[in-house]
């Protein structure tokens, strides 16, 4: 790097941190040989989404040491928004593995493989967040491989684990429901089902699993009252603090305790 060129760092880092895109690429354009003020250019294209451009830039510096960390994560997005999913996983996973501390990287390379079906690939990736101690663990794309994989006691227990913190989350409410009925535990999978429609009443989703539960159920009325198949930890379903609201009802049904 040339010394004028090197001075120049500093405000390229203050033009990336006001977004002046368009001011990015018309300085960089007079550095061509610096890999650093390169690389501003190339994050300045990707973010203006000329991912093609971004890419053929960010290959022409892959093998400056100093921001090749950085490259793997930035090519993953790139061919990411270009539809080029197996590049994508491929980038991204470099970098989980170079940079594991980094909060996003587990959950954009869960939602890329997620494209893919690769849940057995997406458990493996959440788990070496927990074990990164990662503060951003994608638990939904989790839970939701879990189940694809029929490892419905770890996905009972991810649902668990979202909904303690946000009983808001209809869709793993959704998910609950459907773990609970594989699981055989039908009267907490009509209760969960129930949930999901309440906070989203108008997915025709939600209502059509709903409504499929419940015409089994009264068509065949010992299919609630059968043993679990599977059995889970408790609590199966998330804790309620609306057990007051029941209690003043003087109600004790399982569907009142709980909504």
């Amino acid at each position: 790097m040339m010394g004028n060129d090197r001075n120049l760092i500093p405000e390229f880092e203050n033009l990336y941190e006001t977004k002046d895109w368009e001011h990015i690429l018309a300085k960089s354009s007079e550095s061509p040989q610096d890999p650093e003020i390169q690389y501003y250019r190339a994050l300045a294209m990707q973010q203006l989404h000329q991912f093609y451009e971004a890419i053929k830039v960010f290959e022409s510096i892959y093998t400056h040491v100093g921001v090749l960390k950085e490259i793997d994560y930035n090519l993953g997005l790139c061919h990411y928004h270009l539809n080029n999913i197996d590049q994508a996983i491929e980038y991204l996973r470099r970098y989980m593995y170079s940079s594991p501390s980094h909060p996003s990287i587990y959950f954009h390379l869960v939602k890329v493989m997620l494209i893919k079906n690769l849940h057995a690939d997406i458990d493996d990736v959440c788990e070496r967040a927990v074990v990164s101690r990662s503060k951003k663990i994608p638990y939904r794309i989790w839970a939701y491989s879990l189940y694809k994989l029929k490892k419905y006691k770890e996905a009972h227990e991810k649902c668990l684990l979202i909904l303690d913190k946000n009983k808001e989350e209809h869709s793993v409410w959704f998910l609950l429901g459907k773990v609970l009925r594989k699981c055989k535990y039908i009267k907490e999978s009509r209760a969960a089902l129930e949930k999901c429609c309440s906070l989203d009443p108008e997915n025709l989703k939600y209502k059509k699993k709903y409504e499929s539960l419940i015409t089994k159920i009264s068509t065949k009325p010992e299919y609630s009252s059968q043993k679990p198949k599977i059995q889970l930890d408790t609590p199966i379903l998330p804790k309620q603090s609306a057990i007051k609201f029941a209690e003043n009802r003087g109600c004790e049904d399982l569907f009142c305790l709980l909504f």
